[in-house]
């Protein structure tokens, strides 16, 4: 899924974009194979696998899987980078549900399950405070990062314009 990140922001340099079109396409191969593998030999034994393979929600999170990875190579193959990247995204998170749901309520099988593990609240209440601090100095930082970087100007033009 990075290079179809790289894709789009190798717009401009069209040797380096067909480049990276390639070996985007060459992963979404090995992903595909690699999918197909471990749903077949890990339905077949069971444990997460069987829990994503064999139950009620899992064919049309699956199906959506599907749809997107083709519709992200399909993008690709079409050129249309911006769309492979979405379609790339959303196959991510959605497998990254699959993987929560398959687990669900278990954290480490097969018996820490996700109450047995949770900290005391007065714990989860701090952390939560500091990450909400946090987020109040990070989120301008990388803000200011990314404009830094993406406009290709000097930090000292950036504070000159504003």
């Amino acid at each position: 899924e990075s290079a179809q990140v790289f894709v789009v922001e190798a717009e401009g340099d069209p040797e380096l974009q067909h480049d990276f079109r390639q070996r985007a396409l060459l992963a979404a191969g090995a992903s595909l194979a690699t999918a197909l593998v471990a749903l077949v030999v890990g339905g077949l034994r069971g444990g997460v696998m069987g829990r994503l393979v064999g139950t009620g929600w899992s064919l049309p999170l699956l199906s959506a899987s599907a749809l997107a990875a083709g519709a992200a190579i399909v993008a690709l193959v079409r050129r249309r980078f911006r769309l492979a990247r979405l379609a790339a995204g959303a196959q991510v998170t959605l497998i990254l549900w699959g993987w929560a749901l398959a687990q669900f309520p278990l954290i480490v099988p097969p018996g820490l399950t996700i109450d047995d593990s949770a900290a005391p609240r007065r714990v989860l209440a701090q952390t939560l405070a500091v990450l909400a601090g946090g987020a109040v100095v990070l989120i301008p930082s990388l803000w200011y990062l990314i404009k830094v970087f993406k406009t290709g100007r000097s930090p000292e033009s950036l504070v000159d314009s504003q």
